[in-house]
């Protein structure tokens, strides 16, 4: 369970298409009666929403139903009390099912919002989907948690010290209070009897819940990473860490694919906790071709690793290389040399504070040397910037790095041949 909610996140924003990039879709989704309009195409888009975990979309598609919209109007005619009744019994059926779809504990969250990993909060339990919507009949927090009990999954704390780090450890997560949350959660589904009399008026409904409730036996899916996905949210949320490449090479396998054929292979790698897969993948997909951009996320990924021992450097050898200064001094090369002319004095300072951490007095000499050479190399424009380099690297020198020390009176011989050309 310590890996589901970013393996979800991961699946759905790598491995899943856009759902709304038909014309299509946002025609049916405009039309006063979508499910009329094209009924698979629409029942097909709400089930790949939930086969996803994105029940916030999936709601905002159910509510569009012509059903759910005539039991929130606001100007019902004065009806008999068959037809009344009947009304009250759809409506509370939606709300049930609203109550259950925007409350979900899954791991991910239920919506994608997050899955790009930049950490973008979205705003709580707001429903923005334009729908007309009452106060829930019954609240499931009353039985399994709060709408916000998917944070349970969550292993990455967001506090922030007092230096200004994020915290990277698990301090929220509890791996038997998010198994405990989701269980009456799937618990509580089967305990809604307005569900079942929903389904009986609409029953492509029951697929639905089927899925909810983690019943996929008869459940179609596109490809393995959404089979994947499903499982992790509704079947398995929380497998072992050790055992996520397991299940997802069986998965692979009723694919089509093989542990041993392309990207599914680098994928599985990845699951095994293959640290130094990763480093050759990032380096051949472009942190090896000189960019600045990949060549630097190479490089702090690879240092990283190499502080969390995942990475070992064969030091033992006299002749062997030193992968994380190797793709540190790359990365400090590719900076310089995408950034010159006119915007060097931005590539000197990003490469400064690319290699400062790491050039340490009982570290890499080569880190400090190629420091030292891109300060004597430069010629700053002005004294502001002279004053702000050598305050990035005072620590340095306050440690009796005379290397360093060299390269700063490099900057300042630098401002003073400009004073005396200019007189």
């Amino acid at each position: 369970g310590a890996v589901t909610a970013d393996t979800v996140r991961y699946l759905r924003f790598h491995h899943m298409p856009d759902p709304y990039a038909s014309d299509e879709v946002e025609q049916m989704l405009s039309s006063p009666q979508p499910e009329q309009y094209n009924s698979e195409l629409y029942w097909n888009l709400v089930r790949t929403f939930v086969l996803w975990g994105m029940l916030d979309e999936a709601w905002a598609v159910l509510s569009r139903h012509s059903n759910c919209q005539q039991c929130f109007r606001s100007n019902i005619p004065t009806l008999d009390e068959y037809h009344e009744a009947i009304l009250q019994e759809d409506r509370d059926g939606f709300l049930a099912l609203r109550d259950v779809l925007l409350s979900a504990p899954l791991p991910g969250g239920r919506n994608d919002e997050n899955d790009s990993g930049l950490d973008i909060t979205p705003s709580e339990e707001v429903d923005n989907q334009g729908v007309v919507v009452a106060a829930a009949a019954a609240t499931t927090s009353e039985v399994f948690g709060s709408p916000s009990a998917y944070k349970l999954w969550e292993t990455c704390g967001s506090t922030i010290s007092a230096d200004g780090i994020g915290s990277d450890f698990p301090v929220e997560y509890n791996p038997n209070a998010a198994k405990t949350a989701h269980s009456a959660w799937t618990k509580y589904i089967f305990s809604l009897t307005p569900l079942e009399d929903l389904t009986r008026r609409i029953p492509q409904l029951q697929s639905v819940l089927m899925i909810l409730r983690g019943n996929l036996q008869s459940t179609v899916f596109e490809s393995w990473s959404e089979a994947l996905c499903a499982e992790l949210l509704y079947v398995r949320p929380a497998l072992r860490p050790n055992d996520l490449h397991i299940r997802t090479a069986r998965i692979m396998e009723k694919f089509g694919g093989s542990a041993d054929s392309g990207f599914d292979n680098v994928i599985l790698d990845v699951m095994k906790g293959n640290a130094g897969r990763v480093v050759e993948v990032l380096h051949d997909l472009g942190g090896g071709s000189g960019a600045a951009l990949p060549a630097t996320m190479t490089a702090l990924l690879t240092n990283l690793f190499t502080e969390a021992e995942l990475v070992s450097n064969p030091d033992e050898h006299p002749h062997s290389l030193n992968i994380q200064t190797e793709l540190l001094l790359s990365a400090s090369h590719a900076i310089l040399s995408s950034l010159t002319e006119s915007q060097k004095d931005i590539g000197v300072r990003l490469s400064t504070r690319l290699l400062l951490p790491y050039a340490r007095p009982n570290g890499d000499g080569r880190v400090t040397a190629t420091l030292a050479e891109t300060l004597e190399r430069h010629a700053p424009q002005s004294d502001a910037e002279t004053k702000q380099l050598i305050g990035l690297c005072r620590p340095l020198i306050e440690k009796k790095s005379m290397r360093v020390l060299d390269g700063c009176v490099g900057l300042c011989l630098s401002r003073y041949k400009y004073y005396m050309a200019d007189q």
